[in-house]
């Protein structure tokens, strides 16, 4: 994990892309005990190629219905990880078996998509990219909303918002709401509840985990480990931290990378996506007051 302060963020990560875009090399940098970095070359020139092709389990899908994407990497001898996009959204990661990877999704917006898969190489084979995929998700046409329903998770808590997620890693969409465990929301802690879809616009009973100190809530949901299971960053009590998934709508405590003495004064939510093309989810976090200024985090 690196940590890019805000006035080179900008600069370094498009040093990072460019470079690697441009040759069959990459950056490797070091960052010394004050902060100071420095970039180098890495050759990945005596790797043997790859070609990685992506294809859908359907030729199009309708809006929020499962698609498995499948990445096979040639030579099918290849280890390591895939990396599937929406366009820039990390849509999440899986390990190859037999040079096939395949990560299953209900969460592809409707509209034409525009999908890719980056094999990020191992100890003798290169990395490489597929082709863009151009997938078609269907909205179907509607005339109102059915009746509300209702979701539980006692005791009852102040909300902290919802976020929507794969949690159980089954392909149809689920809903996470956060609170705190003490009714007057004043102290407590912070408490992620998963309410795992049905696939039919219903949900289960709440999957409760508990995070520690009460903070300012969710932040946003990704694949921070490359594990292949959706993990959340809350801000707790303690500053921002990632809570690792285990795969059934429950999370690890949190692992905290930035502490903060004043939660409640982060109003601004943090945003997800690869933004040095590696593979790897990374975080923007705007800072407040500073109106230019934010943290980066590169897992």
């Amino acid at each position: 994990m690196c940590k890019i302060w805000p006035q080179l963020a900008a600069i370094a990560l498009l040093l990072w892309t460019t470079y690697a875009a441009s040759s069959s090399s990459g950056l490797a940098q070091t960052v010394s005990a004050e902060g100071a970095r420095t970039f180098s070359a890495v050759d990945h020139a005596a790797k043997l190629a790859t070609t990685v092709t992506l294809a859908p389990s359907a030729i199009s899908s309708n809006f929020g219905q499962a698609v498995a994407l499948t990445a096979t990497v040639s030579p099918l001898a290849a280890t390591g990880r895939v990396t599937f996009y929406d366009s820039t959204t990390l849509l999440g990661t899986q390990t190859l078996a037999s040079g096939k990877a395949t990560l299953t999704t209900g969460l592809l917006p409707s509209g034409v998509r525009s999908l890719r898969a980056y094999y990020e190489g191992d100890s003798v084979y290169g990395p490489g990219t597929s082709a863009e995929l151009m997938f078609a998700v269907y909205a179907l046409p509607a005339n109102g909303f059915q009746a509300p329903m209702t979701l539980y998770a006692p005791p009852p808590v102040p909300d902290f918002g919802a976020l929507l997620g794969d949690f159980n890693g089954d392909g149809i969409t689920d809903l996470l709401a956060s609170g705190s465990d003490s009714p007057s929301g004043l102290g407590g802690n912070f408490i992620a509840s998963v309410f795992l879809g049905n696939g039919d616009g219903t949900f289960g009973p709440p999957v409760r985990s508990n995070l520690g100190p009460l903070g300012g809530g969710i932040a946003v949901v990704g694949d921070f480990n490359g594990d292949g299971r959706a993990d959340i960053v809350i801000l707790s009590g303690e500053g921002y931290g990632v809570a690792l998934g285990n795969g059934d709508g429950t999370f690890q405590p949190p692992l905290n990378f930035i502490t903060i003495t004043n939660p409640n004064a982060e109003t601004h939510t943090p945003v997800t996506a690869d933004f040095d093309g590696d593979g790897n989810a990374d975080l923007a976090i705007p800072r407040p007051f500073l109106m230019t200024s934010a943290w980066w985090w590169c897992t």
